[in-house]
């Protein structure tokens, strides 16, 4: 049995996603799904991506992780399927 981490899912979850919702454009996750690869990852696939880094920040990720556009999409309300 393989053990798969939030990390591990992130990719496969958003590509099913976005051949659901072609339109999806951005999405967000929680900390514990943030890797350099996802990163690189979801902004080929999607228009923005949200992901919160764990740890002490950098000025230059700080500044990414506090900027509007961030942090509106962070915020999100979650839709509910219809």
């Amino acid at each position: 049995m393989t053990i798969q981490t939030d990390q591990d899912i992130t990719i496969p979850i958003t590509k099913g996603l976005k051949a659901l919702f072609p339109d999806l454009a951005s999405c967000s996750f929680d900390k514990g799904f943030h890797s350099p690869n996802n990163v690189n990852e979801l902004e080929s696939i999607l228009d923005q991506a949200v992901l919160q880094k764990k740890g002490k920040l950098s000025q230059k990720r700080q500044k990414l992780e506090s900027a509007e556009a961030f942090v509106l999409t962070r915020r999100q309300p979650r839709r509910k399927a219809s």
